[in-house]
Parts: C-alpha cells; sequence; structure tokens
C-alpha cells in the first residue's frame, strides 16, 4: 500500500523524481491510488506535463479498481466539460450564419453524450442537465 504521508514528504522536499518513481512502481502493481495520483498529476500538469487523455486513461483505470475519489473527479471533469460544450452550443446558436448554428446543434449533441458519460459515472447534476439539452434544442428549433 502506498504511503500518501511519504509522498507529500517527497513533495515538500521538492524530490519529484523520487517521487515519480516511487508513484510509478506501485502503478506497475496496479496500485488504484497510483492511477489516480497520476491522472490528477496529468490533469494539472503537477509533476508530469498536462495530458489530459493521459489523465482519462489512468482516472478509468483507477475507477476500475474501485477508487471512488477518481470516479467522483472524473465525473466532475466530464460534466465541466459539457457545460462547457453547451455554452459554447448557445453561443453559436445565436448567431446568424446558417453554418454556424449547425454547429451549434451538434455540439448539443456533444454535450449531451458528456452528460450521459458524467451520469454514467455517478454525477448527481448530470441527469437535470442532460434533459436541459433536450429543452435548449426545442427552444432553438423554433427560433
Amino acid at each position: 500500500m502506498m504511503n500518501l504521508e511519504y509522498i507529500e514528504q517527497l513533495k515538500k522536499e521538492l524530490k519529484y523524481d523520487e517521487l515519480y518513481d516511487y508513484v510509478m512502481s506501485y502503478m506497475d502493481k496496479e496500485d488504484p491510488e497510483a492511477y489516480y495520483i497520476y491522472a490528477r498529476w496529468c490533469h494539472e500538469g503537477e509533476i508530469v506535463d498536462p495530458d489530459m487523455s493521459e489523465a482519462i486513461k489512468y482516472y478509468k483505470k483507477a475507477i476500475h479498481l474501485g477508487h471512488e475519489l477518481a470516479r467522483k473527479d472524473f465525473s466532475n471533469y466530464i460534466y465541466e466539460l459539457a457545460n462547457l460544450t453547451a455554452n459554447c452550443a448557445i453561443e453559436l446558436i445565436e448567431r446568424d450564419s446558417y453554418e454556424d448554428k449547425l454547429k451549434g446543434f451538434k455540439l448539443f449533441q456533444d454535450a449531451k453524450k458528456k452528460y450521459s458519460l458524467a451520469m454514467h459515472y455517478g454525477h448527481t447534476d448530470a441527469c437535470d442537465k442532460y434533459f436541459e439539452i433536450f429543452d435548449l434544442i426545442d427552444k432553438y428549433r423554433g427560433d
């Protein structure tokens, strides 16, 4: 089992190479906490360069092994991404260009998929937002 106090100590002492090697050694053992820590690093650009595809990969590995905080963080990330996508859709649809409106409706579809994924991972507000997208589509189709 990983020693979280040791990890914090290495961080405080700025021993990032040692910290990285320590976490990697547990990832080799398929430790869900190591997967989660590495996912957070990739997500936040801490210790390693930011890389969301890598973060998602390791969030999912941690989730698969039952890491509850990884599930929560991942569902929050997907939920926020869905919110951004929906807001971009609204901005595009409210423009005069037909092409922008089409792009906006495609983004609404993408937002629905993201809300659905956030629901799958247990985000409690994603269900309401998922159905709000249907209302927004109806609203803007009526314009």
